[in-house]
Parts: structure tokens; C-alpha cells; sequence
């Protein structure tokens, strides 16, 4: 009696526990869950669809994002049901807004995301461009951070947390699953390191892990 009370209770927690995780549903979100994107108070991301906001913004800022973003919860985005990840951050410009990449890339990532030691799991992307959970990071800061059951395929610049990273510090990250992609910009954590055109070309990788596959 005393077993099969514990088993319902632990099947209880958890059920909450999974009710609990943020997927995605293929939407975006019109505001994050609070701050204002400052150090001292930066975005709240607690959704996959604020994620989603993240990037989307990312992706139109000329120059780059140079905000705060903070995750205040695990977040699923159902890659394995064919939710398909647009990465943070580009390298290439779109031809509505053309822009040598060689000289800065297009759209990157410049701020600070903080993990806050959540997991996003089940994240697919497939592109041409830089491909991660963000695809180009320039001078920004991404740390505690764990990415489950990952999977990037094609792309020039790939890898699980940062396709393409430049002078960018990346601290207390693991991440597991596959990257499958042509060319030698491939990697676990970060796929290259560099960009033409940007002096100081430097990346700092400081307590992460690799477990994913990677082949190239």
C-alpha cells in the first residue's frame, strides 16, 4: 500500500512537473513575461513563444540586439513534432536589407542571455544561415544554459548553443544531441569563432560540456 502511494505521488509531481514546461507551438509572443531589457532588469522570457519573440526581434534589429534577456522556465520546442527554430541572430542579410556580412553580420545577437540554469530541450533547426540556439552572437554574453535533445543539419556555421560567435563569452553550458552539417564550421558548443572584417576575434568557453554527435 505504502509503494503504490509513493508511485502516485511521484507520477502526480510528475505530471505538474511536465504541465509545468513551456511548448512550442509554432507562435510568437507580443511581450515577454516583464522587465525592460536593462542589466538591472533584463527581459523575462518564460514561454518558448517569448523565445520565439527573442529572436524574431534579433532578426529585424539592424546592427544587432544588445538587450538583456534572463529564462525563468524550462521550455520544449517540439522539434521531434516539426517545429522548426529560427536561431537568434544572422549572418547573412535578407535581400530586402543587403548588407556585406564580411564587414559585421547582418542581425546579431549583442546582449546578455542568461540561463539561469533552465533546459531547452527538443530544439531543430535547418538552414543555410548560422544555426544554434543562436545563430550569430557578436560581443554578447550566453551562460547557464542547458540544451537537451538538440538537432542542427545543413548550415555553414553550426553549433548547438552558437552557430557563428564573435569576441562572445559563453560560461556553464551543456547541450546533447546532433549536429550533422557540411563544411569545418561545425562544432558542439560554437561553430566558428570568427568573422572577417571584425578585429579581436575571440571567444572565451569557460565550464561547458559537449555530449552531442557531432559529423561534419
Amino acid at each position: 500500500m505504502k509503494k503504490q502511494f509513493l508511485l502516485t505521488i511521484m507520477l502526480a509531481v510528475s505530471m505538474i512537473c511536465a504541465a509545468q514546461i513551456s511548448c512550442w507551438d509554432g507562435m510568437v509572443a507580443e511581450a515577454y513575461a516583464g522587465g525592460d531589457g536593462t542589466p538591472e532588469n533584463p527581459y523575462q522570457i518564460a514561454t518558448a513563444e517569448q523565445l520565439a519573440l527573442l529572436a524574431q526581434e534579433t532578426n529585424v534589429s539592424p546592427g544587432g540586439n544588445t538587450n538583456c534577456y534572463v529564462l525563468t522556465a524550462d521550455l520544449c520546442m517540439n522539434g521531434s513534432k516539426g517545429m522548426l527554430w529560427t536561431p537568434i541572430g544572422t549572418v547573412y542579410a535578407s535581400f530586402a536589407n543587403p548588407v556585406n556580412p564580411y564587414v559585421e553580420p547582418a542581425n546579431p545577437f549583442k546582449g546578455v542571455f542568461e540561463g539561469n540554469n533552465h533546459v531547452i530541450s527538443d530544439l531543430y533547426a535547418d538552414s543555410e544561415d548560422a544555426m544554434g540556439l543562436f545563430g550569430c552572437a557578436v560581443r554578447a554574453v550566453i551562460q547557464n544554459l542547458k540544451i537537451e535533445g538538440s538537432s542542427m543539419t545543413q548550415g555553414g556555421y553550426v553549433g548547438i548553443v552558437v552557430g557563428m560567435a564573435v569576441n562572445t563569452n559563453i560560461s556553464n553550458c551543456i547541450v546533447d544531441g546532433l549536429v550533422e552539417a557540411y563544411g569545418n564550421r561545425v562544432g558542439g558548443i560554437v561553430g566558428s569563432f570568427s568573422a572577417e572584417g571584425i578585429s579581436n576575434d575571440t571567444v572565451f568557453i569557460r565550464n561547458c560540456t559537449n555530449n552531442a554527435l557531432v559529423t561534419a
